[in-house]
């Protein structure tokens, strides 16, 4: 893949490139030609992104589930969790006649874990279309260079030390911590085969995760989850439920994935 054009497509800012282009700001306002002009142009940047993720092999943002699986595994990434879960009407709130899946795969040579689910859906034929929903990559990572690498290798997450676990408290603590590592997650759909190459490219992907102060992730919890256990109704019980759940189904899984990832599933472990 042409890296260097994807990145260039990837970081235009639509909004503000219409912005300096008609010298207004886009509101609810704005002028419906100028609306228009912004979501073709919205458009077109998807579609130019799409274009080289296909030619590259890579995920899609749109994709469906079984494509998608079949990238991930042909990236190395083995299966360590598989259930089913009823889909949930958005409306009704209630369960259907329709089961989808929450897939959690790792991916042993990288020490990264990736999760997903489907959300599934009858077409006018009476198909069913199977849809990859939401997915995250999850990993820790340390870089060639602490105080120098690019900066749209990482996206959400943040900094670890194994020795000076308290490392954050002190003022000075980024530049005199040198064994500092980064646990991250991306978003998982698009890009997939891009992201692990600039974080290889870059740094090193450790195969065994340090015991962490704050391992937030949940990659056990699938959509239908949150919908059940919902903050507005649970209130103070709603983080207990999900940390929960998610260590309920962390513990089934084999055990090299838990020595893979360190046991860091939070304060609990």
């Amino acid at each position: 893949m042409n890296e260097k054009l994807y990145r260039a497509i990837s970081d235009i800012d639509v909004v503000a490139a219409m912005e300096a282009k008609h010298g207004i700001p886009i509101t609810s306002s704005s002028p419906d030609e100028v609306v228009l002009e912004l979501l073709s142009m919205t458009a077109s940047q998807a579609r130019f992104k799409e274009a080289l993720l296909k030619e590259a092999g890579d995920t899609t943002f749109g994709m469906d589930a079984e494509p998608y699986l079949e990238i991930v595994k042909d990236l190395g990434f083995v299966e360590v969790y598989k259930a089913e879960f009823p889909h949930v009407d958005v409306i009704s709130n209630q369960s259907t006649d329709i089961n989808e899946s929450h897939y959690v795969l790792a991916n042993p040579d990288i020490g990264a874990v990736l999760n997903f689910d489907t959300y599934s859906y009858r077409e006018d034929s009476g198909n069913l279309a199977v849809h990859r929903n939401a997915a995250d990559v999850y990993y820790a990572w340390r870089p060639n260079d602490l105080h120098n690498y690019p900066r749209h290798v990482l996206s959400s997450g943040g900094w670890e030390s194994t020795k000076d676990p308290k490392w954050r408290d002190r003022d000075d603590g980024f530049s005199t911590t040198p064994d500092l590592f980064y646990f991250g997650h991306h978003d998982a759909r698009e890009a997939l085969r891009y992201n692990l190459k600039n974080l290889t490219d870059h740094g090193t992907l450790l195969t065994v995760w340090p015991k962490m102060r704050r391992p937030y992730w949940k990659p056990f919890i699938n959509w239908a989850d949150w919908k059940t256990y919902n903050f507005k109704t649970m209130g103070a019980s709603y983080s207990k439920e999900i940390d929960r759940v998610n260590r309920e189904r962390y513990e089934t899984t084999p055990e090299w994935f838990k020595s893979m990832t360190g046991h860091n599933m939070g304060d609990e472990a």
